[in-house]
């Protein structure tokens, strides 16, 4: 008998007085979409609305239209079949150094990964090059379509190789120890255990990619040749940098918005994660693992990817010829300005995500809430970024609120990658001890101390290595603020190709992948140990 009065374990939950942080960081975040995009339409003429409506935008969409489903066909494909080809080599060291590089490419700066496109595929490549060498005829242009889909696949088809595989990895082991007892054939097994598992992630997966290679930028930008396969993204740009119209960025921003809001609201329940499996947490002993022919399978695809991508992806080691670049007074100042930029925009990154992921799992309208960080793709950054920068330019310089408003949108950009990592883990604590923590009456930072830290603290770690390396490698949003007193690394990167000065850039782009390498690691090491 309890002689102190109600037990602890039936005490009422305590009423919040405050806001939860996640409501606060949602609204934030439309407020700021919101206001940006009608501080640029307010500019609007009708010049304006005649382009937005013309043949020309028309061209645009039609042309995305074609790229983005090559892209996320191509990237879902490859994807899935690395990871497969991964998952069944287990911990073999050609399979952990797969795992490591697969991050790496997802990571890896744009910029960078443009530049080995052009070293490697371009008509002075070393594609062209070989064969040249054996007498095959000449080379064609990768500017265009081929280009856009070589760089958006390295890119993509790396990401969805590795939530695909983090998704493997959560198939009970018992599925697999069945599925050997029983003697299933390799299509048995495919369809009894991988299947599931890989079907899950695809329509969320695809979306993602979907809504990346229609608002992108830098590829399209360097790699699309012409206007010809241009997207929004480019021709809000343009309108801003080149043409300095502010209500044409605003209406063709909306008309952008407007597109991938109807794409995130339609794909609204895919794009939600499913609740997280429960496994054993040991390692999986694959039924189909020692298959002859499957494992001939495996090495072919994987030399084939590496073969086609680990070039693209190393070609900056050219860069160490060229080292003594790298002692020069604009690669420091430019470092340090990108050091300065990346850190304050990680921690935000973090810290929202952080809010909307607890929040999502918690709420009783929670898709709201993870549906919210793919809004982050549905709005330029353009856009974003120059609408608050018209109202604010009274009252500070240029490169002032580039210091200030570069860090918010790169937290914004990285928020849906960042919520990835958090999410899962913030649903496997709710799972775990949430009724128990509801009985004790936790909540608020006494339930984040208490009963989420222990589970969250890794993914969060992971999660901030990876919105660093993604904002050190942003080129997009620091373009529209580039000049002699705002210079981060991808910048003057960019500089340095349009100069000619490849060697230059070779040795800035090394530095630059060796950071997104080590980040990879740090991704890699924690995104998954905090459920253990």
């Amino acid at each position: 008998m309890n002689r102190d009065g109600p037990s602890a374990l039936t005490a009422p939950a305590p009423i919040r007085r405050w806001p939860h942080p996640g409501i606060v960081v949602a609204a934030l975040l439309i407020a700021l979409f919101a206001y940006a995009i009608l501080s640029l339409a307010s500019h609007a003429t009708s010049a304006g609305f005649a382009v937005v409506f013309s043949p020309y935008v028309g061209s645009l969409l039609q042309a995305s239209l074609i790229q983005v489903s090559l892209s996320t066909l191509l990237s879902l494909l490859l994807g899935a079949l690395v990871a497969l080809a991964v998952a069944r080599r287990g911990n073999h060291l050609v399979a952990r150094a797969f795992r490591a590089f697969l991050l790496t490419a997802a990571v890896a700066p744009t910029i960078v990964l443009v530049l080995g496109v052009v070293t490697v595929y371009g008509r002075a490549g070393w594609a062209a090059a070989a064969l040249q060498s054996i007498g095959v005829g000449s080379w064609p242009s990768i500017y265009g379509l081929p280009g856009i889909l070589i760089a958006h696949v390295a890119l993509n088809a790396s990401y969805a190789a590795r939530i695909y595989l983090h998704a493997l990895d959560q198939v009970p082991p018992e599925h697999h120890r069945i599925a050997a007892i029983y003697g299933l054939s390799p299509a048995q097994i495919f369809r009894q255990c991988d299947w599931p598992a890989l079907k899950r992630e695809t329509p969320g997966l695809a979306a993602l990619i979907m809504l990346l290679c229609f608002t992108s930028f830098a590829v399209v930008l360097t790699l699309g040749g012409g206007p010809r396969y241009a997207t929004l993204e480019v021709a809000i740009y343009e309108a801003l940098r080149v043409e300095v119209d502010f209500g044409r960025a605003g209406l063709l921003a909306i008309l952008q918005v407007a597109i991938s809001a109807a794409f995130v609201l339609a794909t609204g329940r895919m794009i939600r994660a499913e609740p997280v499996g429960e496994t054993s947490g040991r390692a999986i002993a694959r039924a189909d693992a020692a298959m002859r022919g499957l494992r001939i399978a495996d090495v072919c695809v994987l030399a084939l990817v590496a073969a086609c991508l680990a070039p693209v992806l190393f070609a900056p080691l050219g860069g160490i010829t060229a080292a003594s670049h790298l002692i020069d007074r604009d690669v420091a100042q430019a470092f340090m300005t990108s050091i300065t930029v990346a850190v304050p925009a990680s921690a935000l990154c973090v810290l929202f995500a952080l809010a909307l992921a607890t929040h999502s799992v918690a709420a009783p309208r929670g898709a709201f809430f993870a549906a919210a960080p793919m809004l982050a793709l549905a709005v330029p950054p353009f856009a974003l970024i120059a609408g608050l920068y018209v109202p604010l330019r009274r009252f500070a310089d240029m490169t002032t609120l580039a210091y200030v408003l570069t860090p918010l949108v790169n937290a914004i950009i990285a928020l849906p990658f960042a919520f990835r990592l958090i999410e899962p883990a913030a649903r496997l604590s709710r799972a775990r001890y949430g009724k128990l923590a509801a009985q004790l009456g936790l909540s608020g930072l006494n339930h984040l101390r208490i009963v989420d830290a222990p589970i969250l603290r890794r993914p969060v770690i992971a999660a901030f290595a990876m919105a660093l390396a993604l904002s050190l490698g942003d080129f997009g949003v620091a373009a529209l603020f580039g000049g002699e007193e705002f210079r981060t690394l991808p910048l003057l990167l960019n500089e340095r190709m349009g100069a000619y000065r490849m060697a230059e850039a070779q040795a800035v782009a090394l530095v630059m992948i060796i950071f997104a390498f080590l980040l990879a690691l740090a991704t890699e090491t924690f995104a998954d140990a905090g459920d253990r």
